[in-house]
C-alpha cells in the first residue's frame, strides 16, 4: 500500500515551492457545516459531491500560518532514509535495536519527519512518535486484534500488546510536543485512527471508500504532495501546531476534533467538526453511500453514479416512454464532480448510447448493448 515515496520526495526537492506547499495544504479554520450549509444533512449525494468539486469555490478554508517573509525561495535540501520491513513484522521485530539505529541517524539532524502508509504508517507511529518532530501516517492499522492485515503473533494478547505500544507512543508524542497526523479514508481504517489518542485536528478523514491502497491513490490524484510538502515547510519554520479555529473556545470541552478533506486539483483543503458529527456525516441514518474512486455525481440531481455508468441512473428513471437516454444527465457534462481515481474509466472518445444507455469505449463502432451504429445522432460523446 506504500506510494512511491522516493519519486514523490525527489519531485518535491526539484520543484517544491514553500508558499505553494502552504497554500495547497492550508490549516483548517472553518466548520464543515458552515461550508456545506443545508447540504450537510442532505440525503442525496450533494453532501459528498461538494468535497470533490474542482475549479469551484477556491477560496481557502484556512490561511497560511507562516508569514511569507519567513519562507525560503525553495524547499531546502534534505536527506531521505527508507526503512522496509521485509519480514512483515510491522516494524516491531527487534524493536530496541531498530529504535537505537534510528536514534543514531536522527541525532545528526535538527528536524525529523517520519512518513508511512498502512504497515509503514504503523511503523512511523511506533518509532517516529519518540524520535521525530512530525509524523504523518496514511491509513495505519492500529487495532491489530481485528485488522484484516496484521503481523504474525502467538495469540490475541500479543497483538493487543503491540497495539498498546503504538497507542502509548502517540501519547508520548503529545507530551514531547511532536506533531502526529493521521490520514485515512472513511472505511475500516477510520476505526483504527479513532482508537489513537491524537491531538486536536490531527485526524483527517477523506470522503471516499477506496478499492485500492489509499496513499497510492492519493499520490496518483496529486493530493499526497500538498500534505507532505506542507508538513515539511511548517516543520522547517517551527509552525507545526495549527491554530485553534475560532479561538480556544471553539474546542468542545477538550474533545479533539477531526477534519474532513476536500480534494481539488493539486490541493487538499480541510474542514473541522466533532467526532460525533463526523460519524453522523459519513454514516448517519440518512447518509448516502460513500463514493468509490471514479464515481461521479450528477449535475442535476446530485446522485452518485458508478464510474462505469455514462448516464445518471436516477435521471434516466424519470424519462418518459420513448425518450432517448441522451436527455438524461451524463458524466461528460461540464461541471460534473468526479471522485479521483488512478485511471478514469471514461476517456476521450468514449460514448454513451442514446438508445439503450449503455457505455461504450471509443474503439467500439457499434453499441455493445443494442448494436446501434456509433454515428447515431442520439449518442453522447
Amino acid at each position: 500500500g506504500e506510494p512511491e515515496w522516493l519519486g514523490l520526495l525527489r519531485g518535491l526537492s526539484d520543484s517544491g515551492s514553500p508558499s505553494q506547499a502552504l497554500s495547497s495544504y492550508p490549516v483548517p479554520s472553518q466548520h464543515l457545516a458552515d461550508f456545506l450549509g443545508s447540504r450537510m444533512e442532505s440525503r442525496d449525494g450533494s453532501r459528498f459531491a461538494a468535497m470533490w468539486q474542482s475549479g469551484v469555490d477556491l477560496a481557502p478554508p484556512g490561511e497560511a500560518i507562516v508569514a511569507t517573509e519567513r519562507l525560503p525561495d525553495v524547499i531546502p535540501d534534505f536527506d531521505v532514509l527508507c526503512v522496509c520491513d521485509g519480514r512483515m513484522r510491522w516494524y516491531a521485530e527487534d524493536a530496541p535495536e531498530l529504535e537505537q539505529a534510528l536514534s543514531t541517524v536522527c541525532a545528526r539532524y535538527k528536524k525529523k519527519l517520519f512518513l508511512g502508509a498502512s504497515m509503514g504508517g504503523f511503523g512511523a507511529l511506533l518509532h517516529g512518535a519518540k524520535l521525530a518532530d512530525a509524523v504523518v501516517a496514511f491509513g495505519p492499522q492500529t487495532l491489530l486484534n481485528q485488522a484484516i492485515l496484521r503481523p504474525p503473533a502467538s495469540d490475541v494478547a500479543a497483538l493487543e500488546g503491540l497495539a498498546g505500544r503504538v497507542h502509548d507512543a502517540v501519547a508520548v508524542a503529545k507530551v514531547r510536543g511532536a506533531r502526529v497526523e493521521v490520514h485515512c479514508a472513511a472505511d475500516t481504517h477510520l476505526e483504527h485512527a479513532l482508537a489513537l489518542p491524537l491531538a486536536d485536528l490531527a485526524l483527517t478523514v477523506h470522503p471516499l471508500c477506496p478499492r485500492t491502497p489509499f496513499a497510492r491513490l492519493m499520490e496518483r490524484a496529486g493530493v499526497l504532495w500538498p500534505i507532505v510538502a506542507g508538513t515539511m515547510v511548517r516543520l522547517m519554520v517551527d509552525e507545526l501546531a495549527p491554530p485553534s479555529p475560532g479561538g480556544a473556545a471553539a474546542a468542545e470541552a477538550g474533545e479533539a476534533r477531526v477534519c474532513v478533506a476536500k480534494w481539488e486539483d493539486g490541493r487538499c483543503s480541510r474542514y473541522w467538526l466533532s467526532k460525533e458529527a463526523m460519524v453522523s456525516y459519513f454514516f448517519g441514518e440518512h447518509a448516502p453511500r460513500l463514493p468509490r474512486p471514479g464515481d461521479w455525481f450528477c449535475t442535476r440531481c446530485s446522485e452518485r453514479n458508478m464510474k462505469s455508468q455514462f448516464f445518471c441512473n436516477t435521471c434516466a428513471r424519470q424519462l418518459q416512454a420513448g425518450e432517448h437516454w441522451s436527455r438524461a444527465s451524463n458524466a461528460a457534462e461540464p461541471g460534473t464532480c468526479r471522485v479521483a481515481d488512478r485511471v478514469f474509466f471514461l476517456r476521450r472518445g468514449d460514448w454513451g448510447c442514446g438508445a439503450c444507455g449503455n457505455t461504450n469505449q471509443g474503439r467500439d463502432r457499434r453499441c455493445s448493448g443494442c448494436r446501434s451504429n456509433w454515428d447515431d445522432t442520439r449518442h453522447v460523446f
